[in-house]
């Protein structure tokens, strides 16, 4: 897992949960909202299960109960694991 990437480097981030639904759309669509509202155009948002994380992720949202899951499937993304 990596620890930090710069913002300019960042083309999309994923948020991952358990089936690929339900709170990690939400998320989604929250953040493209203020993402937009940035004028941040650049940036792909995206919502997958976590089994189906691509290898070269580059920033994963996770819950932490998933966050090894999003490790080993993007080892070198940097993978940002919440609690709530």
């Amino acid at each position: 897992m990596t620890q930090s990437i710069s913002a300019a480097s960042v083309k999309t981030i994923i948020f991952a949960c358990e089936a690929g639904m339900g709170s990690s759309l939400m998320s989604v669509n929250s953040l493209k909202k203020k993402l937009k509202a940035a004028q941040v155009t650049d940036v792909t948002v995206v919502h997958k299960p976590a089994r189906e994380i691509p290898a070269d992720a580059q920033v994963v949202v996770v819950h932490k109960g998933l966050a090894k899951t999003a490790c080993a499937k993007a080892p070198n993304a940097v993978v940002v694991a919440f609690n709530h």
